[in-house]
């Protein structure tokens, strides 16, 4: 995560956005997971990649430019489909591009995007009017709530527009994914521990 809410770059040319994306990445020497606005570009994903330079000339043939950027494109998203297949594959031995880890060190907490009442209980979090998600880094997201965590959340006091949704601010719904939270919060190590011979355990059944 290259900045605080990620980029976000508003462009209408995804390759020159892709490169400006990529190049914030080798300032950062690490892989980064970002996105774009546009209202001309279809609702897609793509990743922007490097190859051996030895390659240059093949790349070109194939009209996907002079690098040293390369983006390639996927205009959909099917995300319903796709979350459970990448779980089966995670849970099977395979690998993603992007791993949080047992251990996060980004997380997506909950900024209230309009006023919310006292007492109001939020259905739906993610892709409400009540709240949006911005990552942040861990180390700083102390006593904040992730946005993931909020369907049927109760406000206890009334909140202004814009304001990070913090722990003592709600009563979350009792669900499994909060009570794992709530425990990672408290024993982080045991969380851990516990997750990871959850995965042992999965992949040897």
């Amino acid at each position: 995560m290259a900045v605080p809410g990620m980029l976000g770059l508003n462009r209408a040319d995804i390759e020159a956005a892709g490169c400006v994306l990529a190049e914030r990445a080798a300032q950062t020497g690490q892989p980064l997971a970002d996105y774009l606005i546009s209202p001309e570009l279809p609702g897609g994903v793509f990743i922007v990649a490097e190859h051996d330079d030895c390659q240059r000339d093949a790349l070109r043939y194939l009209k996907l430019g002079s690098g040293p950027y390369y983006v390639l494109v996927r205009n959909y998203h099917l995300c319903h489909l796709e979350i459970p297949s990448t779980i089966l594959r995670v849970m099977s031995g395979g690998g993603i591009l992007l791993n949080n880890s047992i251990e996060p060190t980004v997380a997506v907490i909950a900024i209230t995007a309009n006023e919310i009442h006292s007492d109001s209980v939020i259905p739906r979090a993610i892709g409400s009017r009540d709240v949006r998600g911005i990552a942040v880094q861990m180390g700083d997201a102390h006593g904040h709530i992730p946005i993931g965590l909020l369907d049927g959340a109760r406000i206890k006091r009334r909140l202004e527009p814009g304001v990070p949704i913090m722990e003592d601010d709600v009563e979350l719904a009792d669900t499994l994914a909060s009570r794992i939270w709530k425990q990672s919060i408290d024993r982080p190590q045991e969380a851990a521990e516990r997750v990871s011979v959850s995965r042992h355990s999965s992949r040897a059944a």
